[in-house]
């Protein structure tokens, strides 16, 4: 069959209609939504969101389907994995992780024994290998490079994908630091796909209303928060949403939960699907997610996009917030800059509460339609056709 477009495999853990795989969802979803019209995309993924012990329901498994949209096959048997590669005759391969066994080593070892095509590779780590990521089972990750080295399974011409400078940075450290040979990094920011929400004046309540939503794991940092909010001397609400990744780390949590002075309140609303997201956001004064590395963080730009002030770690690509007037990007080890804030935030009268609220509206405007963002994911794949 004649090709019109160049087709571009995607390799992904967990895609629609999952919700906790988190960012790498969005980023594909945004990316085969806004270059369709160049690119055929294929995307193979699990049969199951993250951790899941079920398939979704009513999706046809094993066997290529549209799925809003996109060609998608949903993998029940992981043995069938090279049989629903060889269908496609794509042109590249597109990885999403650095350390999936299924989604991205597998892959690489069957194209270095010819198993599937030797087509050019695309590999996004997705945040996988700053230095917050790689401290997270340390030993195993270590022993898996150390294989991965020996086996070559990563060819020089491989094209490494960072989605900013400092995800560029980490990757390049990374590679230096274990010996792996490497051609080039190429930065192509995520894609973002949303339109801003409407605002709506509303009284200004005496009890600040906080959203966390992110999953629940040690990179997001949720104790942090809980941490900073024990210090706040006045009436907070705080929301909470995300999968829970890690029941030991959500234990801890609640326990810290438990004991927060009365001023404080805290409901955990549990996962939310991602077209939930921004429109949840937008009932809150303020989002505040204290995260130990986010690559690029699409949750922040819906929050803008909301019109939710954020306030965050500079641990993101997203910096000099106070200064755009649309938040606060605030090193994790000056705990009380983050408490000065929140004070700081409260104590805004209607006004200014409102103008900064505007100003998230045109920032995330600005992000959403970034033609340069689409001409450097294009030319990614451009050039390697």
């Amino acid at each position: 069959m004649k090709k019109n477009k160049p087709r571009i495999l995607i390799l992904i853990g967990t895609y629609l209609p999952g919700v906790k795989g988190g960012g790498p969802i969005r980023t594909i979803h945004n990316l085969v939504s806004r270059l369709k019209d160049e690119f055929e995309f294929y995307l193979i993924t699990s049969d199951r969101d993250l951790n899941d012990a079920q398939s979704y329901p009513n999706i046809p498994l094993n066997q290529w389907i549209k799925y809003d949209d996109v060609n998608v096959y949903y993998l029940e048997n992981k043995a069938n994995l090279t049989n629903a590669i060889n269908a496609i005759d794509y042109d590249i391969l597109y990885l999403n992780s650095f350390f999936s066994p299924t989604f991205s080593i597998k892959p690489l070892l069957w194209r270095k024994r010819r198993l599937i095509k030797r087509t050019p590779v695309v590999l996004a780590p997705r945040g996988e290998l700053s230095s917050a990521a790689l401290s997270i089972k340390k030993r195993k990750k270590k022993l898996f490079v150390f294989v991965a080295r020996l086996l070559s399974l990563y060819p020089k011409e491989l094209v490494w994908q960072a989605s900013s400078e400092a995800e560029k940075k980490d990757i390049a450290d990374f590679l230096n630091q274990n010996n792996i040979e490497y051609k080039d990094i190429i930065i192509a920011r995520n894609i973002s796909n949303l339109k801003p929400a409407s605002l709506n004046r509303k009284n200004n309540n005496t009890k600040m209303n906080i959203c966390f939503l992110s999953r629940i794991a040690k990179m997001k940092n949720l104790y942090f928060a809980l941490e900073v909010l024990q210090k706040i001397d006045f009436p907070v609400f705080l929301g909470i949403y995300g999968p829970l990744e890690d029941k030991v780390y959500w234990n801890q949590c609640l326990t810290l939960i438990n004991n927060l002075p009365s001023n404080i309140e805290v409901k955990y609303y549990g996962a939310i699907e991602n077209k939930q997201v921004q429109e949840t956001i937008s009932n809150y004064d303020l989002f505040f997610v204290p995260t130990q590395g986010e690559n690029y963080g699409h949750v922040f730009i819906e929050a803008l996009s909301a019109g939710t002030p954020i306030l965050l770690s500079d641990k993101t690509p997203w910096r000099a917030l106070e200064e755009k007037g649309i938040g606060w990007d605030i090193p994790l080890k000056d705990r009380d800059k983050f408490i000065n804030a929140l004070t700081d935030f409260h104590n805004l009268d209607q006004e200014t509460r409102w103008l900064m609220k505007q100003k998230c509206l045109d920032f995330a405007d600005s992000v959403v339609n970034s033609e340069e963002v689409l001409d450097a994911n294009k030319k990614i794949f451009l050039d390697l056709v």
